[in-house]
């Protein structure tokens, strides 16, 4: 069986990464074949909206981004695994 960890990499710190490997640490521990892709604002794009991975390239976009692998990695894996911090903005008034 596979996993796959998708982790934030940007905003690490001492507790974020302990987690992380935490994490990685137990699902190969239960045997899962295990993948960790770290993300970072850098490493996707914004959808252009051109459609070409609809008409002329089904699943296909013609962005060059991370996408196509964490894609790959999703519809392979029997588990997934989102680490993510949750970051209060306290600017924000409603």
């Amino acid at each position: 069986m596979k996993a796959t960890v998708i982790s934030d990499k940007e905003h690490k710190n001492e507790q974020y990464q302990k987690l992380s490997e935490l994490t990685v640490a137990f699902l190969s521990g239960k045997g899962l074949e295990t993948n960790m892709i770290e993300v970072g604002s850098d490493d996707l794009e914004y959808c252009s909206g051109c459609f070409d991975c609809w008409t002329k390239s089904p699943g296909d976009c013609v962005i060059s981004d991370l996408m196509p692998k964490i894609s790959k990695s999703f519809a392979a894996s029997d588990v997934v695994v989102y680490l993510s911090p949750v970051i209060l903005d306290t600017t924000v008034r409603i």
